[in-house]
């Protein structure tokens, strides 16, 4: 009777046993499953980023935490000089084609401080690239290597090379004309379309006791014309931005408060479809000449008076002669007809 017992214990542990070993099997077969399912992810994913290094055409090399090469694109085997035997290599053993100094070194630094780093480089048929340098970082964020990319920059670097000389010669133009314009001697106030002042040579400074800066950006009539003058002023502007060219007399109002009258010359400058976008006037300061013809004119109005009075004088003069005579040859011959008168008795 007990050893019926301890068989039937024995067969219920071994159930249990077999239901355990029943239980660990299904869930090795779904943990398989799941390892299977994982790694053909694991497959696909590496596919893609195989798939995608080559699609995207650019120069990439990933390196360890080690600075050794883990892999690189198809288009970074010529650029650096690289071969498919070069994974496992330290970067510092492989001479790229491209003029970069101390690659390792700036390989250590982007490691060691975690920071990007961007170089412009030329390979040596002098073609630019711009060789970046980014931590290659983990799912725990930390640094385990380095991705270095290349990109090509030649039309963008030839361009700005371009762009930047032709601004540089722009500014030496402009300088130049600056200068040219300073040196005539003649104001220059050139004004945008709304008549802001937009250019005020040193001449104009000079002659209206302002600066560029002080004057920058108003209108002429508002900045340098007397009260009186302003809304001529004004028209006058107007009317500049249709004809070719005007000839004028302004008075501008100096800082001082004292008063220039200029000669001046008036043009727009057009764009090909026509309207002005600048007004330019130029002109001298006649202020003294203007000065010297007023005197003249009163020193020949002064002459005209005193020629007049001068021959009123000498017709009166002339008269009062005129009339002495005649009274002294009267008594002559008055004197002369009696002694006749005298000698005849």
């Amino acid at each position: 009777m007990s050893t019926n017992e301890e068989l039937q214990s024995t067969n219920e542990e071994l159930e249990t046993a077999k239901e355990e070993l029943q239980s660990s099997n299904e869930e090795l077969t779904t943990l398989n499953e799941e390892l299977q399912n994982r790694n053909a992810e694991l497959g696909q994913m590496a596919n893609d980023l195989s798939n995608l290094l080559v699609g995207v055409n650019l120069p990439i090399v990933m390196l360890g935490g080690d600075r050794r090469i883990r892999r690189f694109t198809p288009a970074a085997q010529g650029l650096l000089n690289l071969i498919p035997g070069d994974i496992g290599r330290p970067i510092g053993n492989i001479k790229p084609n491209i003029e970069v100094d101390n690659l390792e070194a700036l390989v250590a630094e982007v490691i060691g401080k975690g920071d990007t780093l961007e170089r412009d480089v030329q390979d040596r048929k002098g073609h630019w690239y711009s060789l970046r340098l980014r931590p290659y970082k983990t799912a725990e964020n930390k640094t385990d290597g380095v991705l270095i990319a290349l990109l090509d920059i030649d039309v963008l670097k030839r361009s700005f090379d371009q762009i930047q000389q032709s601004h540089t010669e722009a500014v030496a133009e402009r300088d130049l004309s600056s200068t040219l314009l300073d040196m005539t001697g003649a104001l220059v106030v050139v004004r945008d379309a709304a008549g802001r002042i937009v250019g005020f040579n040193h001449a104009a400074e000079e002659i209206s006791g302002y600066s560029f800066n002080e004057v920058k950006g108003k209108t002429l009539w508002s900045a340098l014309t007397p009260p009186e003058e302003r809304d001529h002023a004004k028209a006058s502007f107007e009317a500049s931005r249709e004809d070719v060219t005007k000839n004028h007399e302004t008075t501008w109002l100096r800082k001082d408060g004292a008063r220039r009258v200029l000669l001046c010359s008036t043009f727009a400058r057009r764009d090909p479809a026509g309207p002005a976008n600048h007004v330019v006037t130029t002109g001298l300061d006649i202020t003294q000449r203007k000065l010297a013809e007023d005197a003249l004119r009163d020193s020949e109005q002064q002459l005209r008076a005193l020629t007049a009075s001068l021959y009123t004088a000498q017709e009166d003069e002339r008269k009062r002669v005129a009339r002495d005579l005649h009274d002294d040859l009267n008594q002559r011959m008055g004197m002369l007809a009696i002694e006749v008168q005298m000698l005849e008795r």
